[in-house]
């Protein structure tokens, strides 16, 4: 009887040395379910928040390619402008040779501006270019081959000076370099 009793008792202990086993299996189960739930979960933080920053970036790298492509037209507007002025100081230089050539008994001075300010507005176009301007219209081309070498006449200066003034006005207008960013003129 001690016998059984003792087989009982062994009995009653395999049975809950296995009801404790499984239930430390399955918790150990639902804990490592809850870890897993948890893991998926950070993520699907995770990546949202790499979504979210992605964006922001994206966002940010069009503000600031916006914000370049209106500093380089500002840019090249400025620089036109001052191309401009250049032009008209090489009309005002031409007229001004042109006048004193014609009246008597007046000594040209020796420091003459034109080739001076020609060099300048030469200087102008390239900074121009180089902010990724047009091509120089024919007639500033022909200003800058022609009025700087010599042996061209003055009144031939001061008309090629006026129209490429003229024809920047023109480029002005049609050239997409001149449009606005924003998309407004």
């Amino acid at each position: 009887m001690v016998a059984n009793v003792a087989v009982v008792l062994a009995a009653i202990a395999a049975l809950v040395t296995v009801y404790y086993a499984r239930t430390t299996v399955r918790e150990a189960h639902e804990s490592r379910s809850e870890q897993a739930s948890a893991h998926k979960e950070e993520m699907n933080h995770e990546a949202q928040l790499l979504d979210a920053t992605t964006t922001a970036h994206e966002q940010e790298m069009a503000e600031r390619k916006h914000a370049l492509e209106s500093e380089m037209w500002l840019r090249r507007l400025t620089q036109v402008a001052r191309l401009q002025d250049l032009l008209g100081k090489a009309i005002e230089a031409a007229r001004e040779r042109i006048a004193i050539q014609h009246r008597p008994y007046v000594e040209p001075d020796s420091l003459d501006p034109l080739p001076i300010v020609l060099l300048q507005i030469e200087g102008a176009l390239t900074i121009l270019t180089t902010l990724g301007g047009p091509d120089p219209p024919e007639p500033l081309r022909n200003l800058l081959k022609d009025g700087r070498h010599g042996g061209t006449s003055l009144h031939d200066v001061a008309r090629y000076a006026v129209n490429a003034l003229s024809a920047i006005a023109d480029s002005l207008e049609a050239d997409d370099c001149f449009k606005s960013p924003s998309g407004d003129r």
